[in-house]
């Protein structure tokens, strides 16, 4: 790679670049070092963000990496543009707190004993992973440290501390729901792994691999450029791609609604980038994704 050939390129972008815009770059592991040094240079140390490992392939051999990397870069930190991406979460492993199964009917088993095929016949029969020692206390005493009664019982407040919920009100709903575990010393809340079963996405992506139904000899898959799209920009922004190959980012952009401008000095790039855009055919919404409300930005499940 010629890193000329990249310079130039960054410079022009850091000048189109508009203050909340941000700057992707792939490169391999061979290259990366030369890659961050020119990011930093062109765009400054202080606004480079953070690296993506990227799955494209299986692995080999120990000496043959099985991924590249994805450098996320921006002209201004302080007004970066970002939006977070979900997704869906893995069974809880080890070490997680989320070690019991339970039942419908309230039945509580410990994953600890059991064999793997008796916690999925667990599963199967309706059993949700869940944490029973939920902390429903909070430093310092307050008008909230006064006992909470359920059904004739009597459950007095840790010493020094108070009740995260209000006793008398948001407790009893918690016991209605049975949420409240009052099997132990100290009152604790249930805490079920499908009550909220997305998380947001690290920058370790392992489950990308390689586009299927290659139609140019460098071809980033769909799935990468989706997601460095959903986090930078929003429907409407301005997607510039220097290097078009197949036109794999200008159809992504259609897809999602952004517009987009892309360029090669190769004909036969640019041949093939018309030719599968042109005939692309787009869902009305693109299946399995979901738009969440508005914080640091939109949340998206992809």
């Amino acid at each position: 790679m010629s890193t000329s050939y990249l310079r130039d390129r960054l410079v022009v972008a850091r000048e189109l670049l508009t203050e909340s815009g941000s700057v992707f770059v792939q490169i391999g592991d061979y290259n990366v070092h030369l890659v961050r040094c020119l990011l930093d240079e062109i765009l400054g140390s202080e606004n480079f963000i953070v690296s993506f490992i990227v799955k494209k392939k299986g692995s080999t051999t120990p000496t043959d990496p099985v991924n590249d990397y994805l450098l996320w870069a921006c002209k201004s930190r302080k007004s970066l543009k970002t939006r977070l991406i979900y997704e869906r979460r893995k069974m809880p492993g080890d070490g997680s707190k989320f070690t019991i199964l339970v039942l419908p009917n309230g039945i509580r088993h410990s994953i600890s004993g059991p064999l793997e095929e008796d916690i999925e016949n667990l599963c199967k029969a309706g059993g949700r992973f869940a944490r029973v020692d939920w902390p429903l206390v909070s430093q310092d005493p307050s008008e909230r440290s006064r006992h909470f009664y359920w059904e004739g019982e009597q459950y007095p407040c840790a010493t020094g501390r108070h009740w995260t919920y209000d006793p008398d009100v948001q407790m009893k709903r918690l016991a209605m729901a049975n949420r409240l575990n009052l099997e132990t010393k100290r009152v604790a809340g249930i805490v079920l792994w499908d009550d909220w079963p997305y998380e947001v996405r690290s920058n370790l992506w392992d489950d990308t691999g390689a586009q299927q139904g290659l139609i140019y000899v460098v071809q980033t898959p769909t799935k990468v450029i989706e997601r460095c799209m959903l986090m930078s920009t929003d429907p409407g922004d301005v997607v510039l791609d220097p290097t078009c190959g197949s036109g794999t980012i200008a159809y992504v952009a259609e897809e999602w609604g952004r517009r987009w401008i892309t360029i090669d000095t190769s004909r036969v790039a640019l041949t093939l980038a018309r030719t599968r855009l042109m005939s692309a055919k787009y869902p009305l919404l693109p299946a399995g994704r979901l738009t969440l409300g508005r914080g640091q930005g939109n949340g998206t499940v992809r």
